[in-house]
This record gives C-alpha cells, sequence and structure tokens, in this order.
C-alpha cells in the first residue's frame, strides 16, 4: 500500500488511507509512504483514531530503534521488543539484552498496552514465555521493600 499517493483527484490524505486500511480485519499492511508526511507522523494519527495499538514490524533491529524513537517523537507510547543477536545463540547469550526483552513482555502482559509496539522480524522469532508464566514468576521490588 503507498500512503500519500497522487490520484486522479489529487494527492490521497495518508492518515486516511491507512486509517481506512485499518479499519477492516486484522491483516499485515505493507507500507511505502510517498510525500512529506513523516511514517511516524502517519502512524500517530492512525493510532489516536483507531484507539487500538499499532504493531510495527522492520526487517532489521536498527529500524526498529529508529521507528521507536520516531514514534516516542510523536508522543506515542511505544514498547520496542528487542531481538536476540542471532536465534541460534543461546537465551542468556547477552544478559542485558534479555532483561530489557522480558521488560518489555512483561509491560505488554501486565499494563494497559502501549499505544505501539515496534519489533524486528528477528525479535519474533525467538519463543517467549507465556504471558500467564511471567506473571507468575516477577515481582516488583521499591524503594524501601524488605526483601528475603
Amino acid at each position: 500500500m503507498t500512503i500519500g499517493a497522487r490520484t486522479r483527484r489529487g494527492v490521497s490524505d495518508p492518515v486516511e488511507t491507512l486509517i481506512a486500511a485499518l479499519s477492516g480485519p486484522a491483516r499485515p499492511i505493507g507500507l511505502t509512504l510517498s510525500g512529506d508526511a513523516p511514517l511516524a507522523y502517519v502512524l500517530e494519527k492512525a493510532q489516536q483514531s483507531l484507539g487500538r495499538p499499532l504493531v510495527l514490524v522492520t526487517p532489521t533491529p536498527v529500524l526498529a530503534e529508529a521507528a521507536q524513537q520516531a514514534l516516542e517523537f510523536f508522543g506515542l507510547d511505544t514498547v520496542r521488543l528487542p531481538a536476540p543477536p542471532s536465534p541460534f545463540l543461546p537465551v542468556a547469550s547477552n544478559p542485558a539484552l534479555e532483561a530489557e526483552r522480558l521488560a518489555a513482555l512483561y509491560r505488554m502482559a501486565s499494563g494497559p498496552l502501549p499505544r505501539a509496539i515496534v519489533a524486528d522480524i528477528g525479535a519474533l522469532l525467538r519463543v517467549t514465555i507465556a504471558p500467564a508464566e511471567l506473571a507468575g514468576r516477577t515481582g516488583r521490588v521499591r524503594v524501601g521493600d524488605d526483601i528475603d
């Protein structure tokens, strides 16, 4: 789908075009943006109109991080599911990355959903823990709490 493309009547409104596409049954939509509207702006306006979270899948981790930053610039509360360096490495190959990944999964499972979820294709290849199991294995620790 090309958003902001020229039509016989002029240039289509990219926000209205995306809203119309997303208003139908849930399905993947490939986007190509032409014209002057930044993609993040178009996605923010569409999400605001639809009132449900958008899921943006990118081909690389670099593009996922750039998309998250752009969406947050336009005010979207965003969670990015980071990808491991390789789907073939052990889960704990990068503890900081795994902590970031578990934090993203916990946020999506335990609270109100963010307005946008960003992931690259590699992040979607990794098997994750079920939301109920994650909730049963986590807890909150606040400053001043006593722990055993």
